[in-house]
């Protein structure tokens, strides 16, 4: 009779050593499959990082390069500035203007807005053809230096047949000379300051020559 209890104790307690042992079991598990799952994911995170970090430098080389390509606003406003005219054939030399009339010369700051009144005439086709030039304008600028011919013109003390504008190379040959019949001066501009005086001519009708 004594007997059984003590096995039945002895039962009791390798139930419940077994149970101790499958607890133990079950929590190293546990915890082996929850390090094994930290671990892989450190070890995930790791490789992923450098990936990460390799994936983004290409960017930031993009847009060095990309910054690079941009043009200077400096550059671009260079290029966009103010050009002189320059005589065919050199480079160096700008255009010089020389006025002719009565036997007095003068050169010229500036001549601009040479405009010829040119009409049309119909043919028998009933075509329009540019018909004969005839009257035309033009526009001088006088320097410091002025011939007294000149100002006569501009007074009106005289009235020339002819009056010619030679453009000069830079060892003062004519290159080119427009001829002007019965040039008259029909306005002058005189400027606040300065001895930049402008002229309008208009005349009858223009050789080049």
């Amino acid at each position: 009779m004594t007997r059984s209890p003590i096995s039945a104790r002895r039962r009791m307690a390798g139930v419940a050593t077994a149970a101790l042992l499958s607890l133990g079991l079950l929590t190293a598990c546990g915890s082996g499959s929850s390090d094994t799952d930290a671990s892989s994911s450190n070890a995930g995170a790791s490789s992923a990082g450098p990936s990460q970090k390799a994936e983004s430098r290409p960017d930031s080389s993009d847009g060095g390069a990309k910054g690079h390509t941009k043009p200077s606003p400096g550059a671009k406003g260079g290029a966009e500035g103010g050009e002189v005219k320059l005589l065919t054939g050199d480079t160096l030399t700008p255009r010089t203007f020389q006025w002719n009339v009565d036997g007095g010369t003068e050169a010229l700051s500036e001549v601009s807005d040479l405009t010829m009144d040119q009409p049309t005439q119909q043919v028998p086709s009933n075509t329009l053809i540019p018909g004969r030039q005839q009257s035309g304008t033009m526009t001088v600028t006088r320097g410091s230096e002025r011939s007294q011919q000149f100002t006569n013109l501009i007074d009106g003390a005289t009235q020339p047949q002819t009056a010619s504008l030679d453009v000069l190379d830079h060892t003062g040959n004519a290159t080119r000379r427009y001829t002007l019949q019965e040039p008259r001066v029909i306005k002058v501009e005189n400027p606040p300051t300065g001895d930049a005086q402008s002229v309008t001519i208009k005349f009858t009708s223009l050789t080049i020559g």
